[in-house]
């Protein structure tokens, strides 16, 4: 990175922020803006650079908007936990890390969870069960755990990374078990799906567990609502009164998208199919709205399929959490409308209001950010900051890291609804 044009760099940010962004004209506190560009300097080294960057975009608490590290230099914490009441519990760690699963933390750089709450309430969500530490622990440098003893946090280049994971077996003789921690890999899915297919079709019960699901793309679940829904119907049908999309037309947006549109499209594949007319119409949407800024585009007809409903599964529940996001999200939003289905657990995690997101490589980094909106936030059903509601709430305690009492509770209502 060009240490000399640092600032340059910071100033295009704020301009993604303010004018690409999907929720430009939302934003009205110019302050978060100026304060930013106040704390970059020309010379600053790549760390600090992207550490008060990644600051400044959680301040908008959106989960598309973010900052990404191309170089592989910058450090993270290598362990994850969760907020209960004002001590942090270590649920997943590394063989590198300095504490253990279980192990619970009550203080980081000497200041306790709660106020290192108050301190960045502008990052963390207001509800502590929902309250991400990642960014404070990824820049911390010691923690304090809940016996007083000291521990100097270690950071790694190579963390607790994403690996995809789609996990199929049957719990007992009536109940399938799905686990999906994203939506990524539609091939993989369905050929998941083709390899359990009699095993689903005879099941009587359907466990789909979306928590830590970090989305991906809808079309991979697509292969599952047959399960999900009774009713024989079209996808479309579906679909909420009045939900569409805006598009915020920008020449950057209209440049970005056109890249990763047509990168979906192999050589041989430019010819009349549906995703070479769903590019062009979306392409000519753009090129004859650019500069108009948030417009609206009806997508109800580029992704429609009928859905052959099946009796069996007879009941299904799907496990979701505050780190269900994006794709994970459409899909809880989609089977609620299912009279075969309960969702239990916690609130998503609310980041489908602002979706479609681009990827700007300034070389170094990436920042990616949302250039659509649903209609629906303008009737205030949005729900960043808060999620989709589980129909069956379940607190998160730190007794889930003994036992995971959300499928306790699945496998005994279907027990119950066995009897």
């Amino acid at each position: 990175m060009q240490t000399n044009k640092i600032h340059e760099l910071a100033e295009d940010i704020v301009n993604i922020v303010t004018h690409d962004y999907a929720r430009y004209n939302e934003i009205s506190n110019k302050r978060v803006h100026r304060d930013y560009l106040n704390n970059i300097t020309n010379g600053m080294d790549y760390n600090k650079f992207y550490k008060i960057t990644d600051r400044y975009l959680k301040i908008f608490k959106d989960g598309h908007l973010r900052i990404k590290d191309n170089t592989g230099e910058i450090l993270k914490n290598n362990f994850k936990v969760r907020r209960f009441n004002n001590k942090l519990y270590v649920t997943e760690s590394n063989q590198n890390s300095p504490v253990q699963i279980g192990e619970s933390i009550t203080a980081i750089d000497e200041k306790t969870i709660d106020y290192i709450a108050q301190e960045n309430q502008d990052i963390l969500d207001e509800s502590p069960e929902r309250q991400d530490f990642s960014f404070i622990l990824d820049h911390g440098r010691e923690i304090t755990l809940s016996n007083g003893k000291k521990i100097n946090l270690i950071k790694d280049k190579t963390y607790l990374s994403h690996k995809s994971k789609y996990e199929f077996h049957k719990i007992n003789q009536e109940t399938m078990y799905l686990k999906f921690n994203d939506f990524n890999n539609a091939a993989e899915i369905n050929n998941k799906i083709d390899i359990y297919r009699e095993e689903l079709d005879n099941s009587k019960n359907l466990l789909i567990d979306l928590r830590e699901n970090k989305g991906g793309n809808d079309n991979s679940y697509f292969g599952l609502l047959d399960y999900v829904f009774k009713d024989k119907k079209y996808y479309s049908e579906l679909k909420k009164e009045k939900d569409f999309i805006y598009y915020n037309v920008t020449k950057r947006n209209l440049d970005l998208r056109k890249k990763m549109l047509f990168s979906f499209l192999k050589p041989n594949d430019m010819k009349d199919t549906m995703l070479d007319k769903v590019i062009k119409k979306e392409t000519a949407f753009f090129e004859n709205n650019l500069g108009k800024g948030l417009v609206p585009y009806n997508d109800s007809e580029d992704i429609d399929f009928f859905i052959n409903g099946k009796n069996k599964p007879q009941r299904i529940i799907v496990l979701t959490d505050y780190f269900c996001a994006s794709s994970g999200e459409n899909f809880i939003e989609l089977v609620q409308k299912s009279s075969k289905v309960t969702v239990i657990g916690r609130n998503t995690m609310g980041v489908t209001d602002y979706s479609n997101c681009c990827e700007e490589n300034k070389g170094d980094f990436s920042i990616i950010y949302p250039i659509s909106k649903r209609s629906y936030v303008d009737y205030g059903l949005g729900i960043l900051g808060k999620g989709i509601k589980a129909d069956i709430y379940i607190p998160w305690t730190p007794e889930f890291i003994k036992e995971d009492q959300d499928l306790a509770l699945a496998l005994k209502i279907f027990k119950k609804s066995s009897i």
